[in-house]
């Protein structure tokens, strides 16, 4: 079984301007990667809850009916079943008549149930049935429940933000100020990747499907501690980045510049930017798996059906929050400016 995105949701549950005053910013420079927060943080929700937040599109592909009358259908609120389509022997997609079965809204999950007749076969050995679904709370994001939306805020950006407050020791609130920047910019760059691996490591273990994922969800904590290492060495800060006089006030260095492309030979290389590799690995996270289907780009039916369609779907969100935290480090912890590598 897999479950593809058709149609992405048209708006996001909770707007930029709603976590800038979250977290108490006032400018506008990080709005761009709030928005990839704010992204990685909803899907995050919908994969863990099997729920469509804003109305999306889906098809549901399958390679042979379930046994019984009925089928349970993935997502919830499911608002439509639009369509059914059975593949024939030349792969050729065949609408199945809507008058052949009912679909009970009212059951939880969701149900297609055939309506006193047989379902047709799929002629073909993998992804021979097709069901468009439409599901979601509404189009915009006043029809999503207020517990929802505070969730969004609450457990993806702010999990990674008070996750790093953790692993330095200050006051968890997941909000980034003087006491957490003056924390970060005191401690040894490689320990405290170090101890937010071991508090993420943490976090699986108490999630109650680690029996059957966890080995390959550790597997990616270990991955990504051993790049951060490599990158830290790669831009030597094996110490604070921030002077005492800026840890107090919870400022960078980056406040004296003007702009942040420069060729200053102190200056750092873009691409040992830990912001910048953060937003890439979030992006590619959340961004790709929407935008591969529509390039004709899928996993093939034998490998979801060995990990397992949820499975790799966590696999995305887990990377998607290992990218948001990050940019997070990366953006409150700069210490130069970017430049353009000279040759």
């Amino acid at each position: 079984m897999s479950l593809v995105m058709t149609s992405p949701p048209a708006a996001e549950p909770v707007t930029v301007a709603d976590i800038k005053a979250h977290l108490r910013i006032d400018d506008s420079d990080e709005d761009i990667l709030l928005a990839s927060l704010l992204l990685t943080s909803r899907m995050h929700i919908e994969t863990a809850l099997s729920l469509a937040l804003i109305t999306q599109s889906w098809t549901l592909r399958l390679d042979r009916w379930p046994r019984g009358r009925s089928l349970e259908l993935p997502l919830a609120p499911l608002r439509a079943v639009d369509e059914v389509r059975v593949k024939d022997a030349s792969g050729a997609a065949n609408v199945v008549s809507a008058e052949s079965y009912l679909v009970d809204l009212a059951a939880r999950p969701a149900r297609l149930v055939w309506n006193n007749v047989v379902p047709p076969a799929p002629q073909v050995p993998a992804g021979g049935i097709e069901i468009d679904l439409s599901a979601g709370f509404g189009a915009d994001g006043e029809s999503v429940p207020a517990p929802l939306k505070h969730a969004i805020l609450n457990h993806g950006v702010g999990t990674a933000i008070r996750m790093l407050q953790q692993s330095v020791g200050v006051t968890v609130d997941g909000e980034i100020g003087p006491e957490t920047l003056g924390a970060i910019g005191a401690r040894n760059v490689v320990d405290l990747i170090e101890v937010y691996a071991d508090i993420r490591r943490a976090r699986y273990r108490a999630l109650p499907h680690f029996w059957r994922f966890g080995r390959g969800w550790l597997k990616r904590v270990d991955a990504t501690l051993a790049l951060g290492k490599s990158w830290a060495a790669t831009d030597g800060i094996i110490r604070g980045l921030m002077e005492p006089a800026q840890n107090a006030k919870g400022e960078t260095t980056m406040s004296d510049t003007s702009t942040t492309v420069t060729t200053d030979d102190s200056a750092k290389w873009w691409a040992q930017s830990k912001t910048l590799w953060g937003t890439v690995i979030t992006a590619a996270a959340t961004v790709l798996p929407l935008l591969a289907p529509t390039i004709g780009v899928s996993l093939p039916a034998d490998v979801i059906q060995t990990f397992g369609d949820q499975a790799i779907t966590a696999a995305q969100a887990v990377t998607g929050l290992i990218g948001t935290a990050l940019a997070i480090y990366g953006r409150f912890t700069a210490s130069s400016v970017l430049s353009i590598r000279k040759s």
